[in-house]
């Protein structure tokens, strides 16, 4: 299958040194993503590509910022944001933004990926950091249920420990959750998460409405 030639207009910073700046990414029918007018040297093979992992800003909003991170062989990390320079929502980059991850989703599809692993959630995560994060909470969850128990007048336990241990349960679950945010959870590269493309999602909720 031959891709054919596709550029996208969006802010972009390499190993996070390089401030971010609107760049022309092309994605070339011979198999290459270019960000710079030297294909060569601001550029990579799509065959060296080995992560992609998509997140979102300002969860908090009703329309947050996409980003993502493409990661190739030799260490280099390419950021690409869906947003404006101020880093708030914009709806012509969110739309090129998503049209740009369809097209490279696609054209890594065409080559069978199995080099590249796809990710969510924030960049930096890691399983290891993630039992760490999830251990840590549910120890302080358990301590403080252990802690309200002990201190607790034995007339008032038969009422408030249901609610205690709701909140134990409640609690484990968040850090369960935690972990899995900061673990960063694959994603099937042939479906894109709604969640993680925010104007993907905005449409799939105008639909059903």
């Amino acid at each position: 299958m031959c891709m054919q030639n596709a550029e996208f207009s969006l802010l972009v910073t390499v190993d996070g040194v390089i401030p971010w700046h609107r760049a022309r990414l092309r994605v070339t029918e011979d198999g290459r993503l270019a960000w710079g007018d030297d294909p060569r040297r601001a550029g990579r093979a799509l065959a060296d590509l080995r992560a992609i992992r998509l997140w979102c800003e300002k969860p908090k909003l009703t329309w947050p910022v996409g980003r993502a991170e493409l990661r190739f062989a030799d260490g280099l990390r390419l950021r690409v944001s869906g947003g404006a320079f101020t880093g708030s929502p914009d709806a012509v980059s969110a739309r090129t933004y998503l049209n740009f991850l369809r097209h490279l989703h696609a054209a890594l599809g065409a080559t069978e990926p199995s080099h590249v692993s796809f990710r969510r959630g924030f960049p930096g995560g890691s399983p290891l950091r993630g039992w760490m994060v999830g251990i840590f909470l549910a120890c302080l969850d358990i301590g403080l249920v252990a802690w309200l128990l002990i201190n607790m007048r034995a007339d008032a336990q038969a009422f408030v420990t249901p609610a205690i241990i709701l909140f134990g349960a409640a609690g484990l679950l968040g850090a369960a959750g935690a972990g899995q945010v900061f673990a960063g959870r694959q994603y099937d590269p042939d479906r894109i998460p709604p969640d993680l493309t925010p104007l993907q999602h905005s449409d799939r909720v105008a639909e059903k409405i």
